[in-house]
């Protein structure tokens, strides 16, 4: 499946605010405390509604009470909302916290946000999504979510999503599709993922080939350092599958092999292995002057 980084196939806020807006506008305000909710613990807002580029003819200059303009002018922008902060700081007693002045901040509901399963309101907003899309994209859409955000992890994942259609049944889903919902999870299948993310090099790795510095068990550990490090995508946003799919291309070490290797990396951190690792990021130092 070549799905990556696709908004029809991610719990996009920016995709998923207009479907709600529209087809469930009697419920709407439900789903808007919900992004708000997720917002505030994510930090996705601004003090300043300005930043969201309201255009400055909204606003009524001559007025004397910029609130009273700056509200008139969101009236315009129905995606944007107002809302108070409430801010703590905790005390060194875990029963003592000293609470700050409410902070007024505005919240654009549907920004450019894709959620991942620890996101707050995550299971809500995976069943938003799924009554979101016509039930021919449904099975493209479990097998993205599976690869992508649940590392293969079949029956995991067939649990999560059960519960999670039993949990907001009455509330949001049509009792007429469950069935259906059902009857493509049970259908769902571990797929492995095809390596074209760079083009397939036609050789055959060995070990000790000394193509590149490092062997495949190396390889992986540096995979994970780069991530503990934040020089790559960590493994909640990016799958075990994708960064496989493209260090096959650079590296020529199967792709598969390199994924099985990731969930195992820990048993690899060796000393012969951390030598090399060593030697190989000085060596790479050298270079920077």
């Amino acid at each position: 499946m070549n799905a990556i980084n696709n908004k029809e196939y991610e719990i996009n806020l920016s995709v998923l605010t207009l479907f709600e807006q529209y087809q469930f506008g009697e419920t709407f305000n439900l789903y808007r405390n919900e992004v708000i909710g997720l917002a505030k613990n994510k930090g996705l807002y601004t003090h300043e509604p300005m930043d969201f580029n309201l255009l400055e003819h909204e606003l009524d200059a001559r007025s004397k009470n910029t609130v009273k303009a700056m509200d008139t002018a969101l009236l315009t922008y129905p995606h944007i909302v107002k809302c108070l902060l409430k801010k703590a700081i905790s005390g060194i007693r875990k029963d003592f916290s000293v609470h700050l002045p409410d902070c007024q901040v505005y919240i654009d509901l549907s920004v450019d946000y894709s959620l991942i399963p620890s996101d707050f309101y995550y299971d809500k907003f995976f069943i938003r999504k799924l009554r979101s899309l016509n039930l021919t994209k449904v099975p493209t859409f479990l097998n993205y979510q599976l690869i992508t955000h649940y590392k293969n992890d079949l029956p995991y994942f067939i649990n999560f999503v059960r519960l999670a259609i039993e949990e907001h049944t009455t509330e949001l889903l049509d009792a007429k599709k469950i069935k259906i919902y059902y009857e493509l999870l049970s259908e769902l299948k571990i797929t492995e993922p095809k390596c074209d993310t760079l083009k397939r090099l036609s050789i055959k790795r060995t070990a000790n080939d000394r193509l590149t510095a490092l062997n495949l068990e190396q390889t992986v550990l540096m995979i994970a350092l780069l991530q503990k490090e934040k020089f790559i995508l960590s493994d909640e946003i990016l799958s075990d599958s994708a960064i496989a799919d493209l260090f096959e291309g650079l590296t020529g070490y199967s792709c598969n092999t390199i994924r099985q290797s990731l969930g195992k990396y820990p048993l690899l951190i060796t000393n012969h292995h951390s030598k090399a690792l060593k030697s190989f990021l000085t060596n790479l130092s050298k270079n920077v002057k």
